[in-house]
């Protein structure tokens, strides 16, 4: 059997996990990889690279009935271990309702690999204690953890010889080609706060102080941009309601829609300065030199701002008012020698998953 290569992550049109791919396929480019993903998203990663899509395997239905150890002993008694498997993407490690399926997932996949990795990601921000246990008994199948963050390196989940802390994927993607589109715009990345809270009093508290700033930017004659960085989740939606119910008939605020990455990439490139709710939204603006508010909604961003770069302004959801003006256009780039430093960091994310297939290829 050829040498299989199973990279495990969300795949569903987020742009975050699809700039993982990404820069996967730079680093790889003659390496083919499988990836999991619904059937509608099989155009969209087309262009990402050499990825085999498949639907989900009958072992990942199977793991809903039976335990991770039955089904590698099954697996292994019929098939060749997969060459490597990989698990790429930041947020992997939630306490939400399919942890323990996810985690069986995991196991399995790490008992019938002869290499697994974990690249990029950070454990929780929302985790339970059960969930650490489960993970240093998993991790026993892995070889080596790149995180990107030093809070989740603290946890101790593998030994300390097989995980380190590197800045995200994402700062290793080469960008030199991008195109810019004209005009001067503020890049203004919202999201659906509903997604991460219930709590009615944060979601609209974000919604008066993004329209506030919104207006205010407007009154200072800035053009504005609403991104959302889903293809089609919440996000899309929300960014699409601000505009109808609050600048419907506001020509300087327009809706720009996640259609494929180099697109979104080229909003970022030409904007003066962005103001960023999702987490990927910072890093594309650090990426690409742009002054930069970051509205950290979880603690992973404030955990990765902490690690990396803790002059970053960054403004929590518990901070945030209706009337707060968030400042963007007052505040400076990332100063270009610690971008420098961190995207040299970046590209190392990948050098134990390289040196796996390098040993296979010999």
């Amino acid at each position: 059997m050829e040498n299989r290569n199973v990279v495990d992550g969300y795949f569903v049109g987020n742009l975050g996990d699809d700039l993982f791919l990404r820069v996967l396929a730079e680093r790889f480019p003659n390496t083919q990889f499988e990836i999991q993903t619904s059937e509608k998203m099989f155009e969209f990663y087309e262009g990402f690279g050499d990825f085999m899509k498949y639907k989900s395997p009958i072992q990942k239905k199977l793991l809903r009935f039976f335990p991770a150890w039955l089904m590698s002993r099954m697996f292994k008694a019929t098939h060749e271990k997969y060459n490597t498997y990989t698990l790429l993407g930041g947020s992997l490690f939630m306490d939400v309702d399919y942890a323990p399926l996810y985690k069986r997932i995991r196991d399995f996949y790490g008992q019938v690999s002869d290499n697994a990795f974990v690249i990029g990601s950070n454990f929780g921000p929302v985790y339970n204690q059960p969930m650490i246990q489960w993970y240093k008994k998993v991790f026993q199948h892995f070889d080596f953890v790149t995180w990107r963050d030093t809070t989740s390196e603290k946890k101790e989940l593998i030994d300390a010889r097989k995980q380190t802390t590197l800045p995200d994927v994402v700062l290793g993607l080469n960008v030199d080609n991008v195109a810019t589109i004209d005009g001067q715009f503020v890049l203004f990345n919202l999201m659906n706060i509903g997604d991460v809270t219930e709590n009615t009093d944060t979601i609209n508290e974000y919604l008066k102080s993004v329209v506030f700033n919104i207006k205010l930017l407007v009154s200072q004659g800035e053009r504005v941009k609403l991104v959302s960085i889903d293809k089609d989740g919440n996000d899309k939606k929300f960014v699409s309601r601000v505009k109808r119910e609050f600048f419907s008939n506001v020509d300087q605020v327009t809706v720009a829609e996640y259609i494929e990455v180099d697109q979104v990439l080229s909003l970022f490139k030409s904007s003066k300065a962005v103001v960023a709710t999702r987490y990927h939204s910072l890093i594309l603006a650090w990426l690409f030199e742009k002054p930069v508010v970051s509205i950290a909604y979880s603690d992973k961003t404030t955990n990765f701002i902490n690690t990396w770069y803790p002059q970053q302004k960054v403004i929590t959801l518990d901070e945030l008012s209706e009337k707060m003006d968030i400042g963007v256009m007052q505040e400076t780039a990332i100063p270009v020698e610690k971008l420098t430093f961190l995207k040299t960091q970046a590209k190392k994310h990948f050098d134990s998953l390289g040196a796996a297939l390098n040993r296979e290829m010999g």
